[in-house]
């Protein structure tokens, strides 16, 4: 019996250190990406040109304040909302028009005109 009791307590000791090393872990990599963050935002403050930063999914992420004025749309209201999807044009509009996504798109992002496409 006290040898079952010594088994357990050694694996409960070990299973602690264990979580005390992961929350460790984990806390130091939130303080990481908010000190990313903070950085990309004091950069971005700075820049004159409309910035938007998107995920996978399209969902706004960061803009900056050029971008808030470009939009007319408050940094906050803009924020997790779905951008349209974009694509190259064959001529000049100035009317968007819809189109599908194309896989290739940011290949084409450097040769031309983009319409929009929700």
């Amino acid at each position: 019996m006290k040898d079952e009791v010594g088994t357990l307590g050694s694996a409960f000791n070990r299973m602690t250190r264990r979580l005390e090393e992961q929350t460790g872990a984990l806390v130091s990599a939130n303080s990481q990406l908010d000190s990313r963050r903070a950085f990309i935002e004091a950069v971005l403050s700075g820049v004159t040109a409309g910035v938007i930063s998107v995920d996978h999914h399209r969902q706004v992420r960061l803009i900056n304040s050029s971008a808030e004025a470009l939009l007319k749309m408050p940094k906050d209201a803009a924020v997790g909302q779905k951008l349209p999807c974009w694509r190259r044009s064959s001529t000049p509009s100035s009317t968007p028009k819809r189109a599908k996504t194309s896989s290739n798109s940011r290949r084409e992002a450097s040769r031309g005109r983009w319409r929009s496409s929700a």
